[in-house]
């Protein structure tokens, strides 16, 4: 062996003795790090994954909601509804009893009608389409004598009743669960449910 090659050899040797050695429980940890930075790695990898695409599911919501409200809105207009004071108001003017009604107007985005006041009352007799009909509002007696509005359950603290009305129980006011609007005076009448009339539908969403 020449000279050359022994002096490469011992100096290969020298080299690799020279290189850090790890013991059976460094290896063990170093192990363990490489593997939990490789598990680090494929979670962040799954999170990003994840975040990408919960947010093209949120922008995808995003623009079905715009294309809702731009529906609404053009409903809103096609249905002609009239604006009073901040709501929006829709004179139904086919014939159904009190329950249809009340979901005719949930149909189209609103609730059968909830008069607040006296001006509020004016400007429906004013704008009522049919004038010669009663016309369906929002109000019932679920127990005997006790008119809540349907919106909110809420008790009168403005009162239009005709004279005479509500019917007390020992008449026929047993029977008369819904409320008619008169559409001259704008007074009310109780009336049984099952009667077929106009209605009035009223929204807090308006344009």
């Amino acid at each position: 062996m020449s000279t050359i090659l022994l002096i490469s050899l011992l100096g290969l040797f020298d080299v690799v003795l020279g290189l850090p050695c790890l013991t059976n429980d460094s290896k063990k940890d170093f192990d363990k790090t490489r593997s939990a930075l490789k598990n680090l790695e494929s979670y962040l990898s799954n999170t990003v994954s994840t975040l990408q695409g919960q947010v093209n599911t949120i922008n995808s919501k995003v623009k079905q909601l715009d294309k809702d409200l731009i529906t609404m809105e053009d409903d809103f207009k096609k249905r002609q509804w009239r604006k009073y004071n901040g709501h929006c108001y829709f004179f139904g003017t086919d014939f159904v009893n009190w329950v249809t009604a009340e979901r005719r107007c949930s149909e189209i985005g609103g609730i059968l009608v909830k008069i607040d006041d006296a001006s509020e009352t004016k400007w429906l007799v004013n704008n009522i389409v049919r004038k010669g009909y009663y016309h369906w509002i929002g109000l019932t007696d679920v127990y005997e004598g006790d008119f809540r509005w349907t919106y909110d359950q809420s008790a009168l603290s403005y009162k239009n009743f005709k004279s005479g009305h509500p019917k007390p129980a020992s008449s026929d006011g047993y029977k008369r669960n819904c409320v008619f609007f008169h559409p001259s005076t704008g007074w009310w009448e109780d009336m049984l449910c099952s009667t077929r009339a106009p209605y009035i539908c009223e929204s807090n969403f308006c344009f």
